[in-house]
């Protein structure tokens, strides 16, 4: 497993980088490169390819933010936890 590193997450534009993205909203996360790859794949999922769209976006979204949550900074899980109420 790889190395422990702070990346920012831009979940309007599917961004994420490793130096923070100027003028986004971001969140901030400490991953290893696979985490990242698991949320690029996320990110960037064709939903278009199924019949059970709505099903299937929606529970990958979950898993999404959930991901996102449990990698989070304090800032960033504060910030979900405010998009979710």
């Amino acid at each position: 497993m790889g190395k422990d590193y702070k990346y920012y997450v831009s979940l309007d534009d599917k961004i994420i980088s490793e130096e923070p993205i100027e003028g986004e909203a971001t969140l901030e996360i400490i991953a290893t490169p696979e985490n990242v790859e698991e949320i690029k794949e996320y990110m960037h999922k064709d939903e278009s390819k199924d019949e059970h769209v709505g099903e299937r976006y929606e529970e990958d979204l979950k898993k999404l933010f959930q991901l996102i949550y449990d990698l989070g900074t304090k800032e960033t899980k504060n910030s979900l936890d405010k998009m979710i109420k």
